[in-house]
This record gives C-alpha cells, sequence and structure tokens, in this order.
C-alpha cells in the first residue's frame, strides 16, 4: 500500500479532551466570526503525520465533501495530532486552532471554501535575500509589531554573557601563550585590550 494511502483512525476531540472542541469554538467566535453558523468539528489523529514532502504536521482543516455533510451535517473538520496536543501549552494551541480556521472561509453566497496560505517561503532565502516577494512583504507586516512582544529569556541572556566570558578568557589565555607575550588585559567597559611584552 502506498505511503499515501495508510489507514488512520480519527477520534473526535470530544472522546479524548472536550477542552479541545470548546478551545475551537473560542477562537472561531473571536476570530473567525465569519464562520458562525457553520458546524466544524475537531477530530485528533494518533499522532503527527506527513503530507506532501512535510513532516511533523500536526493540524489540517478540510470542508467535509456533499456526501460526508449529507450523512454527518458537518461543514469542516480540523484534524489535529494528539501527541502534539498533549504536550503543547495553551497558546501554541490556540494558534494552530487559529491557523487551521484560517484556511476556511465563506464566499459572498455563504459558501464554505478553503483558502490556500498567505505566504510561503524559506527561512533560509529569506537571510540570503531579505523580503522579495509581496506575499513575504505581508509577512513582515503582520510580524513585525510582534516582535516588540518578544520577552527576553534571563537564562539565554545569562548563557550568553557566560558564553562570552569564556571566548574572551580563551583568547586572553592564547595571546599570553603566544611567543613574546606576558600578559593581557581585556576591559570590556573601555572596549580597549591592552597586550603587554616580555
Amino acid at each position: 500500500m502506498p505511503k499515501d494511502k495508510v489507514e488512520w483512525k480519527l477520534i473526535k476531540a470530544t472522546d479524548v479532551d472536550a477542552d479541545a472542541q470548546t478551545m475551537l469554538g473560542k477562537v472561531l467566535a473571536e476570530d473567525h466570526t465569519e464562520l458562525i453558523g457553520k458546524k466544524i468539528i475537531a477530530l485528533f489523529r494518533p499522532e503527527s503525520w506527513s503530507t506532501q514532502g512535510t513532516t511533523g504536521v500536526v493540524g489540517t482543516a478540510k470542508k467535509v465533501s456533499v456526501r460526508e455533510k449529507l450523512l454527518s451535517s458537518v461543514d469542516a473538520v480540523v484534524i489535529l495530532a494528539w501527541d502534539w496536543w498533549q504536550e503543547a501549552e495553551e497558546e501554541p494551541r490556540t494558534a494552530l486552532l487559529d491557523h487551521e480556521l484560517s484556511h476556511l472561509s465563506v464566499d459572498d453566497d455563504g459558501n464554505l471554501i478553503t483558502v490556500p496560505h498567505d505566504f510561503s517561503g524559506f527561512a533560509r532565502v529569506i537571510g540570503r535575500h531579505g523580503i522579495w516577494n509581496s506575499s513575504l512583504e505581508k509577512a513582515q507586516r503582520a510580524i513585525q509589531p510582534r516582535l516588540l512582544d518578544v520577552k527576553p529569556d534571563p537564562d539565554a541572556a545569562e548563557q550568553a554573557a557566560r558564553e562570552i566570558k569564556n571566548a574572551v578568557s580563551d583568547f586572553a589565555q592564547s595571546v599570553e601563550d603566544s611567543e613574546g607575550i606576558d600578559s593581557v588585559k581585556i576591559s570590556s567597559a573601555e572596549g580597549s585590550v591592552t597586550i603587554g611584552g616580555k
């Protein structure tokens, strides 16, 4: 059986974590009001999956077929990876639900439609070429105000300070070990380096 055709079991969110369906409803009501009135349910797969070359997929949203709608009265499903969901904090869970609901909208006639991503790209290409197309410009406008929201991690700052101190100490020692040098003084406040000869 081809890998894309591997069978997997879906579990209703209400059967294993009713909070998932409640959280889905809350995100829908707060940020996706155009979907109010559509029946969207959360389902779980046992673990993250791969699709179209992407590994570690933890969520997807999909409009149900006409036949599925007739049998269940459900308009769309949000499928989540149970292994990821169990480990995730509330904010990443909310963000994932928001992301998946963003793949759904309604057209002018009130019909449910699917929506592709606003942008796509590779971090390494952005690193080399910057914001080079209109979809990345759109992402930049959305991300830039949030950059100021990043809280500094004191542990990371302390670790960085230790690494810098060790690097400076290693440099000073290597200079002192060089022939003809008997002392090295490094003053970080003044930003100066003094190297003394023998």
